[in-house]
């Protein structure tokens, strides 16, 4: 039950912004990795 309210607390602009920085991270990681 406590798991359940620590994820609900967690604000959904934080989890897009988190996804964001995944995001660009992944497409820097790409753009490094080409020859």
């Amino acid at each position: 039950m406590t798991g359940e309210r620590e994820i609900k607390s967690i604000p959904f602009s934080d989890i897009k912004q988190i996804s964001l920085n995944c995001y660009n991270i992944a497409v820097m990681y790409l753009e490094l990795s080409r020859p």
